[in-house]
């Protein structure tokens, strides 16, 4: 599954404008894990990818890598693993 990144929430690591390609199969057999950069669902219509800082049970605590500038669980709280589409697999610049 494909996306391109919208905002400046994820930079250094993913800048506006770039592509991400996640892999919906990675968490199929194991967990997701601290430091992951994942896509979830957000709302109905919006999908956000920010990375995991924390995870306790099957909640993640998941923050964008530019914190000025990210909405992120210290805005909206955990999210659960039931939200998460996918892990970031590969992007490119734009």
């Amino acid at each position: 599954m494909r996306f391109r990144v919208e905002d400046v929430s994820m930079e250094p690591t993913l800048n506006a404008g770039d592509y991400i390609i996640i892999n919906k199969l990675s968490y199929l057999f194991r967990r997701p894990s601290k430091g992951d950069i994942v896509v979830f669902k957000h709302s109905t219509k919006k999908f956000l990818i920010k990375r995991i800082a924390e995870v306790k049970d099957s909640e993640y605590f998941v923050l964008g890598d530019n914190r000025e500038f990210s909405t992120d669980s210290r805005h909206f709280g955990v999210i659960s693993k039931n939200h998460i589409v996918g892990k970031v697999w590969f992007h490119a610049k734009q």
